[in-house]
């Protein structure tokens, strides 16, 4: 009899294990950094935001139904940058002291697996707060987690948007 429980055991806790770590491993984790920073000489709102490339393609191509691809070739980009554009200005928001702006589109760039997104708005004057919606990829991926860090003054505050919160407001004083 300790000798069928000891085989049990040689078999079952090995394939335990495995089924535990494979469980882990398997799940992939889906998360942006937006990073937004206020030059106050210039008036200005810079915005970098990273997202992984795969991710960004699979999300603009069912969207909008249309096969993209990100390239280190800037004239095959043309229509993926314009999905692009189009998918940002609805998924990221901006409102500062409670007055909406308009994010203007830089340019991006694929820095190894990530697409780096560049964004401003101009003619910002010094804030008391901002609000940010940052919905990117949510569409695509409950579990889509947004980072986000605003550097205004000195000083830096950051915000974490996922599907039951979104929107947050960060005070600067």
């Amino acid at each position: 009899m300790l000798s069928k429980i000891t085989l049990l055991k040689k078999t079952l806790l090995p394939v335990f294990f495995l089924f535990i770590v494979s469980s882990f491993t398997a799940h992939k984790f889906y998360v942006s950094l937006t990073e937004i920073e206020y030059v106050e000489e210039k008036k200005m709102l810079q915005i970098i935001s990273k997202v992984f490339l795969d991710d960004i393609e699979a999300v603009l191509g069912q969207r909008y139904e249309e096969e993209v691809s990100f390239t280190k070739d800037e004239t095959s980009n043309a229509s993926a940058e314009r999905l692009l554009v189009r998918y940002y200005t609805q998924k990221l928001q901006l409102k500062v002291d409670d007055k909406d702006v308009t994010l203007n589109y830089i340019g991006s760039e694929i820095e190894a697996d990530q697409l780096v997104v560049y964004l401003e708005v101009n003619k910002v004057n010094p804030f008391s707060a901002i609000r940010i919606t940052n919905h990117v990829l949510m569409d695509l991926f409950e579990d889509q987690q947004n980072i986000v860090h605003v550097t205004a003054r000195g000083t830096t505050k950051s915000m974490m948007a996922v599907q039951e919160r979104e929107s947050q407001l960060l005070k600067f004083r």
